[in-house]
């Protein structure tokens, strides 16, 4: 007991240099063997695959596209056309098909505006069109926007993220500029394309040449 009570403790010089040898480690293992991107989210995957599968079952494909906000609204790429496309209103909410297939529930607009569409498109160029999504509050913040191709209707929606706590978004209007690859589009067809809104939605056709 007496040879307990006397031993002397580390000197601190040696307690830090444990404590860096084992930083080091840890870093040289972390870097070197962990996986890249994010973490696993076992149920999130399961989840698309299923999703994957729902609408591959129904007929669908969802096409990557991508989605963003202009710096200016009123001189983007989807503004420079000569022919635009004649912009309809059509009922709100998602297909019945396709809110049967999807299991995440998408957070729509309630409406849409201001909708720049031009009337032709390429199979050989990416097609620009740019609208504006109405908000019920400000709690919203732009997410993903999805492109879903049936034969030759194209469904898009786009989504929206809550934001925590007190943070607030300055408008209830959010502009955006969306590109779909050209993939999408087969010459000679006429496409038909609805922006999806929650109480009211936006369509068009689009001439492939």
């Amino acid at each position: 007991m007496s040879a307990l009570l006397n031993k002397k403790p580390w000197p601190m010089k040696w307690i830090v240099f444990a404590i860096l040898t084992f930083m080091a480690g840890y870093t040289f293992i972390t870097l070197n063997y962990r996986k890249p991107g994010r973490a696993s989210e076992p149920y999130q995957n399961a989840k698309d695959r299923e999703t994957v599968t729902r609408l591959r079952q129904a007929g669908y494909v969802r096409v990557p596209a991508t989605s963003e906000r202009p710096a200016d609204p009123r001189h983007t790429r989807a503004t420079v056309t000569t022919a635009r496309a004649e912009i309809k209103d059509a009922p709100g909410g998602l297909p019945p098909e396709l809110d049967e297939t999807l299991i995440d529930k998408p957070k729509l607009p309630e409406m849409l505006a201001d909708v720049i569409a031009p009337a032709a498109a390429s199979p050989m160029l990416p097609y620009f069109l740019q609208y504006t999504c109405l908000l019920p509050d400000h709690k919203k913040l732009l997410g993903e926007t999805r492109v879903y191709v049936k034969d030759k209707h194209i469904a898009i929606v786009t989504d929206f993220e809550g934001l925590d706590g007190e943070l607030l978004a300055r408008t209830k209007e959010s502009t955006v500029l969306l590109t779909v690859p050209a993939s999408v589009f087969k010459s000679g067809e006429t496409f038909e394309l609805t922006l999806i809104g929650a109480k009211s939605s936006k369509q068009w056709s689009v001439q492939v040449h």
